[in-house]
């Protein structure tokens, strides 16, 4: 049996397992990953030698690789298959978020942070298709703006 889920109840359709693993993925996300790295992430940039400007334009460039691959990665994800391509992007999400670890020099860090605009752009839109799929029509956008808070 399915735990209670605010989703759940929202949505009012029962969610599989991969739904249940929607609501842990950006909670996990957001609570595990995003925060003990974010405020951490410009010190330790900033101790490799990377300037304040340079951080900057690498924010700049994971947010247009993000922006830049949302609709080839929609394409791509329906002709492959969602479930697979959203592991396959959870896991080199998990991989670039160690390749910090490796990183010396500013090229590097672009690397990276493209990368990362990339997973994040297709697990976002794999996330929110998904949603949508297991959603009555009636509820979508309830849902979906439900999702969209989590996100913030």
């Amino acid at each position: 049996d399915i735990p209670a889920c605010p989703l759940r109840e929202i949505v009012g359709a029962p969610l599989d397992s991969l739904g249940m693993y929607l609501s842990v993925y950006r909670f996990s996300t957001y609570f595990v990953v995003i925060i003990p790295i974010n405020p951490v992430l410009p010190i330790y940039i900033t101790s490799r030698g990377i300037t304040g400007s340079e951080y900057g334009s690498l924010k700049a460039f994971a947010v247009v690789s993000y922006m830049l691959t949302l609709i080839p990665l929609c394409t791509i994800a329906d002709i492959y298959g969602r479930r697979k391509m959203l592991y396959v992007m959870l896991l080199l999400l998990a991989l670039i978020r160690v390749s910090y670890i490796y990183a010396s020099c500013y090229e590097h860090f672009l690397l990276i942070s493209i990368a990362r605009g990339v997973c994040s752009s297709a697990i976002m839109l794999i996330l929110t298709a998904i949603l949508m799929d297991v959603s009555p029509k009636k509820k979508r956008g309830q849902a979906k703006g439900l999702a969209t808070m989590t996100m913030i």
